[in-house]
């Protein structure tokens, strides 16, 4: 069965949903495996380095700290690299509905030419008999 290129635009939408939450998807992920690691590293930390109880609370503060720090960094980026890529997103899918748009204006002005002209062309038979 052959697509129409009405077909591949209403499938466009679909497909960029699709892409979006696979990027949505590997971002969680990332973050996921972020926190993650600087959890491990942290107890890794710990368990290597013994301190007293007052030196090892200030430097778990730390530690959080530096974590909290880099995880906001990350999310960021990625909350920035998100939104250039839906506002891409974004435009594309605009410009696909304005020419749809076009397109159908197009093919509503074709009609009614035709219509005059199918009506125009009876007037002229009505006449012609006369």
């Amino acid at each position: 069965m052959m697509r129409t290129d009405n077909q591949s635009i209403v499938s466009a939408p679909v497909q960029i949903a699709s892409r979006r939450d696979d990027h949505e998807s590997d971002l969680t992920t990332k973050l996921a495996y972020l926190a993650v690691g600087g959890a491990l590293g942290a107890l890794i930390a710990l368990l290597l380095a013994p301190k007293s109880g007052r030196e090892l609370r200030d430097d778990l503060t730390d530690v959080a700290r530096k974590g909290a720090s880099q995880l906001g960094d990350k999310a960021g980026e990625y909350y920035d690299s998100a939104r250039g890529v839906a506002g891409r997103r974004g435009d594309q899918i605009h410009a696909a509905l304005e020419a749809g748009k076009q397109a159908y204006l197009r093919e509503k002005e074709r009609a009614q030419i035709e219509d005059e002209i199918n009506y125009a062309s009876g007037y002229y038979e009505v006449e012609k008999r006369r």
